[in-house]
């Protein structure tokens, strides 16, 4: 049990921690075209729908937030472990 709390925590930080850095990277990048967007604004419905599709990118920086979680929590337990074989 402690193992899979350990792996959970360490992917939830993971993940939120490239999840922020994706979208700072994301909006650095984006130079927004103001009189363009105001010229089509009379355009749009006034309601918002959100729609969204999984990408490729969503599913690396899950594997990669997934393995790096699973690097930290072995090397935490076998650092425990190995702390605990230490004659005192």
């Amino acid at each position: 049990m402690k193992k899979f709390f350990l792996f959970g925590v360490s992917f939830v930080v993971i993940f939120a921690v490239f999840q922020m850095l994706s979208g700072m990277i994301l909006t650095w990048m984006y130079t927004p075209n103001v009189s363009e967007a105001w010229s089509m604004s009379g355009s749009f419905p006034q309601e918002t729908v959100i729609v969204g599709n999984f990408s490729l990118v969503s599913l690396g920086i899950i594997l990669a937030s997934t393995v790096i979680a699973y690097i930290i929590s072995s090397k935490i337990i076998q650092l425990n472990k190995n702390k605990a074989e230490l004659p005192s």
